[in-house]
């Protein structure tokens, strides 16, 4: 059900472990795990909870352990794949490190701000190098949990980076949006829709107008527009244009190029001057 590393679970239950045995070093710790994964310089703590006595177990899907109740005491029932039999482990405690899944609400977030999500439900940056904590929707950044699992001092670093990305906004007295914008000719456009999923920025929405709720028109959202021309391309009437470049100045721009010129070319020979 989740394919992605939550990465904190299975460094919690080091980390709970390790805690454990330094206080109280008589105590019998059994990890289960499918695979391990501490990242970074904790898996300095793995190898000291390993010399530490603590047993880690490995398990498959197909054999998960299960937890049972004799009595008044507790039991796990688990696979042990070097023994390749099952094993039951009488316990005193039974603690679940849960991963970490996408809030509910990112669903509705994410159509209110117009932002995208990965395939497992967390927020998708616009690039994973140049603009790790921008989205593509301008003025918006993202930090934390929302973007994926991560650890508390990954978190600062990168909340400090979206606020920093957020300074460089709000510091300027104007912000100039771009000028070679989409815009629509309301005369041809007939609301069909194809530019509004086109759009990788959500800078256009279809609107029913007001005289006549039957037909429909594209608006282009100025400031969340670059001028990609992705909409330009897709649309089916041509009523979309791209401010600066509509087609009579494109095709103008091909004529000029096209257009046949004269050069003379003056040479000079040896010992003159150019």
């Amino acid at each position: 059900k989740h394919p992605w590393c939550s990465r904190i679970c299975c460094t919690a239950a080091v980390k709970n472990a390790r805690k454990i045995l330094e206080q109280k070093p008589e105590t019998q710790i059994f990890v289960l795990n499918k695979d391990i994964r501490t990242y970074g310089f904790r898996e300095k703590w793995y190898n000291e909870v390993r010399e530490l006595g603590a047993i880690f177990l490995r398990y498959s899907d197909d054999k998960k352990p299960e937890v049972h109740k004799k009595g008044e005491k507790l039991f796990v029932k688990t696979y042990d794949e070097i023994l390749g039999d099952w094993i039951e482990i009488p316990a005193d405690m039974v603690v679940l490190s849960t991963g970490i899944v996408p809030d509910e609400a990112n669903d509705e977030l994410a159509k209110k701000f117009k932002v995208p999500l990965n395939e497992d439900g967390f927020f998708l940056e616009a690039h994973v190098k140049l603009r790790p904590v921008d989205f593509a929707t301008e003025g918006v950044f993202l930090a934390g949990l929302a973007h994926s699992p991560k650890f508390i001092d990954e978190t600062i670093v990168q909340a400090k980076a979206a606020a920093a990305r957020a300074q460089t906004i709000i510091s300027k007295p104007q912000y100039r949006a771009e000028p070679t914008i989409a815009a629509v000719n309301e005369d041809i456009c007939d609301g069909c829709g194809i530019c509004e999923p086109v759009c990788e920025y959500s800078a256009i929405e279809i609107v029913a107008e007001e005289n006549e709720p039957e037909k429909k028109k594209a608006v282009v959202n100025e400031a969340l527009c670059k001028g990609c021309g992705a909409c330009i391309a897709a649309c089916p009437s041509g009523a979309m244009e791209q401010k600066g470049f509509t087609s009579e100045q494109i095709y103008a721009m091909i004529e000029a190029a096209l257009r046949p010129e004269k050069y003379e070319m003056q040479t000079a020979g040896a010992g003159e001057e150019k």
